[in-house]
């Protein structure tokens, strides 16, 4: 069997997967009506488009990671949660997107956008980002005991509409390699905690002043490097600070 299909019923509620003789097959679930909350085994590839509020809960004996394709929550906020990793293809919900990888790390491969909701990614080893992580207010990732990292080709970035929260207190956001790829925006505000920081400022031309790479509040143990294809610009107010332990570079066609 390559592909199993469900389809709820409206009046159905919760749903489980328990049988590891799918472990290695592709599921897909449609649903209409109601939210969705599942206890599941994790499998290879995880399909899923839903209206309403949507929550998927790997099983925590299972030690294969959480892999998600193509999720569409067209009017609700999806959530996923894993004892071990998390991968995403396609992840798409009008209001908030929640990772949660209690002892593993996220990676997205493809795509994680809240048309209209915050994004937050949590998780205990590294987040990585190798697509576009896009919502229309918050971002926050915080990686627990890892790295934050993200793959350097163009097309790849962060995108926040309202501020972008980067948390790694015990380890590096970026790397001397291949730095976090941010996309430049009017007044959204990047703040950051880890132990070092490497920040690409992705160029944006939409609107008036949007290529920005705005600093709130970045504190660092040791060096900070960020380099914009636009300008660099400081936030107002007190919450808008810079420390770095021992070096900061900051490189723009405009640091102010």
């Amino acid at each position: 069997v390559k592909k199993i299909a469900l389809l709820l019923k409206a009046n159905m509620q919760r749903m489980f997967w328990e049988n590891d003789r799918y472990k290695n097959q592709s599921i897909q679930v449609k649903v209409t009506n109601k939210n969705i909350s599942s206890d599941v085994n994790n499998v290879n590839t995880r399909n899923i488009k839903a209206k309403n509020n949507t929550q998927v809960v790997g099983k925590p004996n299972v030690d294969n990671s959480l892999v998600l394709g193509t999720v569409t929550v067209s009017d609700g906020s999806f959530t996923a949660k894993a004892k071990n990793d998390i991968k995403t293809g396609a992840v798409q919900a009008k209001n908030d997107v929640s990772l949660l990888s209690t002892e593993g790390a996220v990676t997205n491969n493809k795509s994680v956008t809240s048309s209209a909701g915050n994004i937050s990614i949590n998780a205990q080893k590294d987040i990585t980002n190798n697509g576009v992580i896009k919502a229309d207010k918050e971002i926050r990732l915080t990686a627990a005991e890892g790295n934050i990292n993200s793959a350097s080709a163009t097309g790849v970035y962060l995108d926040a509409g309202a501020s972008l929260t980067l948390q790694a207190e015990k380890g590096d956001v970026g790397s001397a390699d291949s730095a976090l790829r941010i996309r430049n925006n009017k007044n959204v505000p990047i703040n950051v905690t880890a132990r070092n920081a490497w920040l690409q400022g992705v160029a944006n031309t939409s609107g008036t002043d949007t290529n920005n790479m705005t600093l709130g509040a970045v504190r660092f143990a040791n060096g900070f490097t960020a380099e914009s294809e636009g300008n660099i610009v400081s936030g107002t107010g007190s919450d808008a600070y810079l420390d770095a332990g021992t070096q900061i570079t900051l490189q723009a066609e405009k640091v102010s």
